[in-house]
């Protein structure tokens, strides 16, 4: 398993220069995504109701690394940009800053699509680079999609592809979408002690395990679809991040 996490972190959070623009950032959301990978596993496998405790701070933290990692390799700019602010002599970790990651912004848009998002009369305000906007889907994960099963296909690799087939692209990422946003709110309230004040809590062992499960599947698959962004410099040689979806995909079945 410990050769499965390596990989998941690696597809995730690959650098393809350790002097491109996110190379420091990217290694350290790699570090941090091996660790909390490693908690995760061990927490669904524990027959402890610690998990419960454990478990809400563990699925957050993966879908906010995972998902900044994703974004920065895609959206140089971004991931620069929140490092040049950090290191400014007046930032004050004590503070709320106003350019870090943030999920409301960064992973999902703040506002409401239009309806034809690319009529010439959409503010330029509207237009979002958050990870899962219209337009990031539209530009970037559909044509990786494409292009990805049509690379396996081509190729006769022998890999499962139903995840990723089941749906068109766009209704694909819109599915990932809603999936991390309930993934999100339910360890969330985890972390804010919601389900303290219910009698009867809704997040028991069998939940979090399959929460955490859930976390997994999804963050891999979407790590694999990156390798294939047309876009993006940060990519393996397809074949290695096939591999290394193959391996990585095991972490969910614990």
């Amino acid at each position: 398993m410990s050769a499965s996490v390596q990989r998941f972190s690696r597809l995730s959070c690959f650098s393809a220069s350790a002097t491109s623009v996110a190379a420091v950032e990217l290694q350290n959301l790699r570090t941090h995504v091996t660790s909390l990978s490693k908690l995760a596993i061990k927490a669904i496998r524990s027959k402890s109701t610690d998990k419960l405790v454990v478990a809400p701070f563990l699925g957050r933290s993966l879908l906010e690394c995972v998902f900044a990692a994703l974004l920065i390799r895609i959206d140089k700019f971004r991931g620069a940009a929140v490092s040049r602010f950090a290191a400014h002599q007046n930032y004050d970790p004590n503070l709320p800053q106003k350019h870090s990651m943030s999920w409301q912004g960064d992973v999902v848009p703040r506002e409401r699509p239009e309806p034809d998002i690319w009529a010439p009369t959409v503010k330029p305000d509207a237009v979002s680079r958050a990870l899962f906007s219209d337009y990031c889907i539209d530009i970037f994960w559909a044509s990786a999609t494409v292009e990805m099963l049509d690379y396996i296909q081509d190729n006769g690799l022998l890999v499962d592809v139903t995840p990723f087939s089941s749906h068109a692209p766009h209704a694909l990422f819109a599915r990932y979408k809603g999936q991390a946003m309930q993934l999100y709110s339910l360890f969330s309230k985890g972390l804010h002690g919601d389900y303290l004040m219910m009698r009867v809590s809704p997040f028991d062992a069998l939940t979090a395990d399959e929460a955490l499960r859930q976390t997994l599947d999804i963050l891999v698959q979407m790590s694999l679809i990156s390798h294939f962004v047309a876009d993006s410099i940060d990519c393996l040689p397809r074949a290695q991040a096939i591999a290394a979806y193959e391996s990585a995909k095991e972490l969910s079945d614990v």
